[in-house]
């Protein structure tokens, strides 16, 4: 079973390999052939500008120098056009690129001219490979008709495009020692090859499988077949230019590639004999190792029967299939009070919700989890007990069980408990003015920073007072250090009784000086307030003769609202607080037991 199993598995592969050799050369495949697209289109796109300037040729020789200079241009910007020649409509040469004496006369130019005299298409016509002059060099050529004003024949504009620079770019391309790169037209004349084959270079391959079968039905396609060329299997990629009539064809040898996929095969072939002896000498001490597990088995029975935790094990539904002795010292139950009752109605029913949520959890095959929860004694008191909680296959493996491991936690509860009072009086204690019982000031700057953020981010309204004892010291000079701190109590009272909101807050921003924060509160209302506030204290008429206004204790208020137009949130809420100051200082420069607001208005009564 298992070396048939391989030997799939590596027959698999064989097919895959191919199959992933194939999308490799269909992507090279599409690369070269939009190149080559992208070359022929250059070296049309010249042709058609050259065509338009011939065209409208008037015979001037300052003209025909221009148009000269054009073409030698062009050929020097792409690099694998090597000429372009114009014929006059006598098959003349009337310009060639560098000035070539003679280059147009040749056979090849004789036979595009007598195809575009005998076509009046002026579409672009890509000719068969070609030699050169030289009888070394081969091109093959791109060319347009020209006509004259009357639409009749006027002679043909031709660039000729190196064969040996198309190869020499098809050889950057790695293919294997047994790999090619070929570019062929659609009839299946070999125009380019790498490796090069020169002696192949313009013979037909028409009647191959490609261009037989496969390109008369798609464009592009993958194909094996084998190349009587030099007698080699081949996994080759096609793929047709778009607009031109010419194809790519990339190929590697078959034998490159599967050449690691034999090697593979050898060796898994070899490593599954292996595996296959070496299963007969272990199955030979299967009985011995059952034995080793049966008495594993007693141990770990012996250590959770010993154990100071309680161990249960229970089903997905919380009833219990098991308890260890330990269970009966915590709880008072014995097991067999708890074999077939669901655990969960002995949990308190305040925690009952997190201990079904953690089995059910648990039952989705989730990962282990610890809870704490309450656990109904047998005397009817409850136990803070942590269940450490993990899901195992069950014996009859079928399901899962929840295995749990319950300690007894209500001593470090207690001192939990107690921390936390502790730490919330602590925080309380932390953001608490003492004398005034207000929000102190690293609460109010909390509070500030906070409330600035929200009101950015929601574009609510929020609105700051600052509030400031007139001639507090004077107070404090003339009655005594308690007196003015009842004095300030006063204040604080009068302040946190007008602002009745929850949101609101109320802080002793420093010495005699009060603080009032107020979300969504537009800067007409928390004038309003600052007056209330200025007028409640003044109402109160607690003497102080050192007030040379009014006799009475009486406050100043600066009112200033949050700017949520500005996109720097730092520096808003540095002027949000500033400006609130500044307008508390106008307040006093004004005389005291006012209100000014951000915007210099002062709110004043009749005294």
């Amino acid at each position: 079973m298992l070396v048939g199993t391989d030997s799939w598995r590596t027959w698999q592969e064989h097919g895959l390999i191919i199959h992933t050799d194939q999308a490799d050369t269909t992507n090279l495949a599409r690369s070269l052939a939009q190149e080559a697209h992208d070359t022929i289109l250059s070296a049309d796109a010249v042709i058609i500008g050259v065509r338009e300037q011939a065209e409208a040729f008037s015979g001037s020789t300052r003209r025909l120098a221009k148009l000269q200079e054009m073409i030698d241009s062009e050929v020097g910007a792409l690099p694998n056009v090597e000429a372009i020649d114009v014929l006059n409509s006598a098959g003349r040469c009337l310009l060639s690129s560098g000035g070539r004496p003679g280059a147009c006369t040749d056979d090849h130019d004789r036979r595009l001219y007598d195809f575009h005299e005998s076509h009046t298409d002026r579409g672009v016509h890509v000719g068969d490979p070609v030699r050169g002059n030289d009888g070394g060099h081969w091109f093959v050529t791109v060319s347009r008709r020209l006509d004259d004003d009357h639409g009749a024949f006027a002679g043909i504009v031709v660039a000729k495009i190196s064969i040996d620079r198309l190869q020499a770019f098809y050889k950057t391309f790695n293919v294997g020692p047994g790999g090619s790169v070929a570019l062929f037209s659609t009839a299946g004349i070999m125009i380019a090859r790498q490796p090069p084959a020169p002696s192949r270079i313009g013979t037909s391959f028409a009647q191959s499988t490609m261009f037989r079968d496969s390109l008369p039905r798609s464009p592009a396609g993958s194909f094996q077949y084998f190349a009587s060329t030099d007698k080699v299997w081949r996994v080759a990629s096609y793929r047709q230019l778009e607009h031109y009539p010419l194809v790519v064809v990339v190929s590697h040898a078959l034998a490159d590639v599967l050449a690691s996929w034999r090697l593979d095969a050898f060796t898994h072939c070899l490593i599954s004999l292996v595996a296959a002896a070496a299963l007969l000498s272990v199955s030979s001490r299967f009985a011995r190792q059952v034995e080793s597990r049966q008495e594993a088995e007693r141990r770990y029975r012996l250590l959770a029967d010993s154990s100071s935790d309680a161990i249960i094990s229970s089903d997905c539904r919380g009833v219990c299939e098991y308890v260890s002795p330990a269970f009966s010292r915590l709880t008072g139950w014995r097991g067999a009070d708890t074999q077939h009752a669901a655990s969960g109605q002995l949990v308190h029913p305040e925690d009952r919700s997190r201990y079904l949520a953690a089995l059910g959890g648990l039952c989705g095959r989730g990962p282990e989890t610890t809870t704490c929860f309450r656990y109904q004694c047998k005397d009817g008191s409850y136990l803070w007990v942590e269940a450490c909680m993990r899901s195992v296959a069950n014996l009859s493996g079928s399901g899962v069980s929840i295995v749990s491991n319950v300690r007894d936690i209500s001593e470090r509860k207690r001192v939990e408990d107690e921390l936390a009072v502790l730490n919330q009086k602590l925080a309380h204690q932390a953001s608490t003015d003492p004398l005034t019982g207000l929000s102190n000031r690293r609460r109010l700057d909390e509070a500030i920073n906070q409330e600035c953020r929200r009101a950015f981010r929601d574009v609510t309204e929020l609105s700051f007072v600052m509030i400031d004892v007139d001639y507090f010291k004077a107070f404090n000079d003339r009655y005594g250090h308690q007196e003015g701190d009842a004095c300030l109590r006063l204040v604080a009272d009068i302040v946190a009784a007008l602002a009745r909101r929850p949101g609101d807050v109320v802080a002793r921003y420093g010495g005699e000086e009060l603080a009032l924060l107020l979300p969504a509160t537009s800067l007409a209302g928390a004038a309003a307030l600052a007056k209330e506030i200025c007028e409640a204290v003044r109402d109160r008429a607690l003497e102080h003769l050192g007030n040379p206004d009014a006799g009475v204790v009486t406050v100043s208020a600066g009112v200033s609202t949050f700017d949520m137009q500005r996109t720097d949130i730092e520096a808003s809420i540095k002027d949000f607080v500033g400006a609130a100051d500044a307008a508390l200082y106008k307040a006093k420069r004004l005389g005291r037991n006012c209100a000014v607001d951000e915007n210099g208005l002062q709110i004043r009564w009749a005294a």
